[in-house]
């Protein structure tokens, strides 16, 4: 007996491809959650984004609490104990993306995978959660109703996500209270509607914000920004208590009227609003548009005075422009840099904020934001112009230090239009200016500005080059092997030369960032992508010496005696196509995710990734149920070749698209 062809049975092909798509979408990153927590946005209304209306850019507002609660150890429900240490979780029926609890009474604790924000009164998630419960710490006050605001979120995004905001109010226990004979533990909830009627009082004429709560429709807000409590009791909110900051605050603190932030143009000194005085260049250097050397389109400027360095950055000609960032990196790329970005918002208020950039797009703020000080700044229909000033030494882990000259770093400067999101500017940017070389910020004199396009070029093509490899070339060569060889040598030459293809596209994407680059950067997309890139040399080097591992036939009349050691060149061939598919998948995964595409570049993957599976489906029980249905294996396999041909065309337009800098 000779040997036989060794096909792969219908299992097999269901198999393979079944675990593609298992492994792929599980192994593929969130498409929706930013990961370090909610901003200053969120902090007056609770709003993931910030705002007050119903839809934000985080998703839609729900009514109820949506299974979610705050649960307390030790237990309140006769009330809490003053200054007694709690352990506060919130938990749900569902998991949650992310979340914000804001009480202004007692002291706050942050837990596991939490940080403190809104001035310390909140806590929110500090990294991307996918849990049903988080837990935090809480001390007491002396006295008085205690309201716990909490805003729960499914999800991070505009189309699908979902949030919750409910209270929950708890008292002093009866012991504590003089005239207390009972206390009870209320929840309420913030649903889509939040009108206000029969109130007490002229809340504008008291200076506070109108009803606080649908659930508390009789009490006024807190005092308007710009105001301060004169007694610092919050729970008195229909009384005439409210009085203004001094004039250069923007908002100050109840009861002792210290500032908490100054007005564009002031900065911080321990209780009161100062002018910023002018900053001194004089030892710095410039950034400015390739050959412009006044008046410049983009001009970036900075130099060290004292402990500080200061910024200067100027976008002329625009007038849609309301952020900048100026970036330092060791690479001329925004992946691994630390950024500082400054935004002027409707009202001319001027914010800047630490960030560190991780990947092209959505840098989260960094945890400390200390340091920064200052801020100045205007924007017009021409122009847009801030000032500030950084310590030198580094105020987070992965900040540039300034220090010392022995510290060099490329300089990237972008801007754009739109509002800030939760994390970053949501407008779209144009492309940034970088310098030539690393630079000592340090040194004086001019930088000299490098083509801002390169890099990104390069990242286009290279996600391009592996979509086409991989969503397109190599699963259509996998499917016309396993479903038409009924149409002679044909089969063998389309398998063959769509498969040298990917490892052609995939060997020019790989040698294309790797030249841009420079050097290999770690990480899980950078790791994932070698892998891909060296099984599928070795896929290339089995199919070249196929014959060699088969063994010589011993009749070579016989068409189906391919050696005697063809059902190891088989199950290698197999196996490692297997392994090689799933990584490839999962790599671009991670690679839409580095690059910032937009969530419907995931949405076209899982899809495509669906089809797959169903396809791999049909083509099994066909073949199992030995028909000679060649026609429709025929369809099965042009089918999937159109759509795949779509789904790569779709992602590259995504890719394409995707500004380098939001």
């Amino acid at each position: 007996m000779q040997p036989r062809r060794q096909t792969p049975p219908a299992a097999a092909i269901l198999a393979v491809g079944l675990v593609t798509v298992l492994v792929a979408v599980v192994s593929l990153p969130s498409a929706f959650a930013y990961p370090s927590g909610a901003g200053a946005g969120a902090c007056t209304y609770g709003r993931p984004g910030g705002g007050s209306g119903s839809s934000t850019s985080h998703g839609t507002l729900q009514s109820g609490n949506g299974g979610f609660s705050l649960s307390f150890s030790p237990s309140v429900s006769g009330g809490y104990t003053p200054n007694q240490q709690y352990t506060v979780t919130v938990s749900g029926s569902i998991s949650f993306a992310g979340f914000l609890v804001r009480v202004q009474e007692g002291t706050l604790t942050a837990g596991a995978r939490n940080r403190l924000t809104c001035s310390n009164e909140a806590v929110t998630h500090s990294e991307q959660l996918g849990v049903t419960s988080i837990s935090f710490s809480w001390q007491a006050p002396a006295a008085g109703d205690v309201d716990f605001r909490t805003t729960t979120l499914d999800q991070m995004s505009r189309n699908s996500g979902r949030f919750w905001i409910f209270n929950t109010v708890i008292s002093p226990s009866a012991s504590a209270t003089t005239g207390t004979t009972t206390t009870t533990t209320t929840t309420t909830t913030t649903t889509t509607t939040n009108t206000c009627s029969g109130l007490s009082a002229d809340c504008a004429a008291l200076n506070r914000t109108a009803c606080e709560y649908a659930s508390v429709p009789d009490t006024c807000g807190p005092c308007l920004d710009g105001f301060y409590e004169i007694n610092g009791n919050r729970t008195s909110k229909n009384t005439d208590s409210c009085r203004p900051c001094d004039s250069a605050c923007e908002t100050c603190e109840d009861a002792t009227r210290a500032c908490t932030v100054c007005k564009t143009g002031f900065e911080k000194s321990p209780l009161l609003c100062l002018p910023i005085s002018d900053k001194d260049f004089s030892l710095g250097s410039s950034l400015t548009t390739a050959g412009c050397t006044f008046d410049c389109p983009v001009e970036a400027r900075w130099g060290r005075e004292g402990a500080r360095m200061h910024f200067e950055l100027i976008i002329r000609g625009r007038s849609d422009v309301t952020w900048a960032g100026i970036a330092f990196s060791t690479t001329p790329q925004m992946p691994n840099s630390d950024v500082l970005t400054a935004h002027i918002d409707a009202e001319g208020r001027v914010s800047v904020v630490n960030r560190w950039a991780s990947q092209y797009a959505r840098p989260p703020a960094d945890a400390d934001q200390s340091g920064i000080d200052g801020i100045a700044g205007a924007v017009n229909s021409t122009t847009f112009h801030v000032e500030f000033s950084r310590q030198l030494e580094p105020i987070n882990s992965n900040d540039a230090d300034f220090t010392s000259s022995e510290n060099t770093y490329y300089v990237l400067v972008a801007f754009g239009s739109g509002d800030f999101a939760m994390h970053a500017p949501t407008g779209q940017a144009a492309s940034p200016i970088i310098s030539a070389s690393t630079i000592d910020l340090r040194s004086t004199g001019t930088v000299t500005t490098t083509n801002p396009t390169n890099a990104r070029t390069a990242t286009i093509v290279h996600g391009l080059l592996m979509v086409a490899a991989w969503i397109l070339l190599s699963p259509s060569a996998i499917f016309i092997a396993h479903n038409i060889k009924f149409v002679g040598p044909a089969w063998f030459s389309l398998h063959k030369y769509m498969q040298l293809g990917a490892i052609m596209l995939t060997t020019a994407g790989f040698v294309i960032i790797f030249e841009d680059l420079g050097e290999f950067q770690y990480g899980t997309h950078e790791v994932l992508g070698v892998l891909v890139f060296s099984f599928c040399l070795f896929q290339g080097l089995l199919g070249f010496t196929r014959n060699i591992i088969s063994g010589k036939p011993e009749d070579s009349k016989d068409p189906d005696d391919h050696g005697p050691r063809r059902w190891l060149f088989n199950y290698l061939h197999w196996t490692f196509g297997a392994v090689t598919s799933i990584l490839a998948i999962v790599t671009i995964g991670y690679g839409l995710d580095k690059l910032g595409t937009e969530s419907s570049a995931f949405i076209v993957l899982y899809v495509w990734l669906a089809i797959d599976g169903t396809a791999a489906f049909v083509s099994a029980v066909l073949k199992s149920l030995d028909l000679h249905m060649d026609n429709a294996l025929l369809v099965t396999t042009a089918f999937f070749v159109a759509v795949s041909t779509g789904a790569a065309v779709t992602l590259g337009i995504l890719i394409e698209r995707t500004p380098e800098f939001k």
